[in-house]
């Protein structure tokens, strides 16, 4: 039986580790130096967040949406982040931060399921901390401008017509 051979090799922000037989772990790695020259290259970590683009086929952006969702929102592409230039203020701060969210995921990312992790890591990054999403948007809930999908984590929030409208007029006062 040969030795075992331990191999560790990082590339930027790809990482390959494989042990057992010298054969199996060279095969490992050359199907790996494969899946990273096939892979689609990524910025730079550390990379500052972008500035906040409408997708070049949005419908229903208008030309006076787009200027207005750039300083409300930045977008993280690298990380599939959207996260609030401006935060709202009055007693529903962080239901309206959460709408808000939901609608720059749609806008921005074309996203309109958003992962209840995604929308808490949104908020911690846009300055707001929220212990519970679900707590935090039920009165947004209620007054039917989101909807919940899902259980525990895998928990996905979603704008209703409403609470698009809602969202639009959160932009347009933040933006102003």
């Amino acid at each position: 039986m040969d030795s075992m051979h331990k191999l560790r090799v990082k590339i930027g922000v790809n990482e390959f580790e494989a042990e057992g037989e010298a054969e199996w772990v060279s095969a490992q790695v050359e199907t790996w130096r494969e899946l990273l020259s096939a892979a689609p290259r990524t910025p730079p970590a550390g990379r500052p967040a972008e500035e906040a683009e409408p997708p070049p086929d949005e419908e229903g952006l208008g030309e006076d949406l787009a200027p207005k969702l750039t300083k409300v929102f930045a977008v993280d592409k690298r990380k599939k982040l959207v996260t609030l230039r401006v935060q709202p203020s009055g007693n529903q701060r962080e239901a309206d931060a959460i709408l808000l969210l939901l609608f720059g995921y749609t806008k921005l990312l074309g996203q309109d399921d958003v992962l209840v992790g995604l929308v808490k890591e949104s908020m911690a990054d846009s300055g707001l901390r929220v212990d519970r999403v679900d707590r935090a948007i039920a009165p947004h809930q209620t007054a039917g401008y989101a909807r919940k999908g899902g259980t525990a984590k895998g928990s996905k929030y979603r704008l209703t017509n409403t609470g698009e409208t809602r969202a639009r007029e959160l932009v347009s006062v933040l933006s102003s």
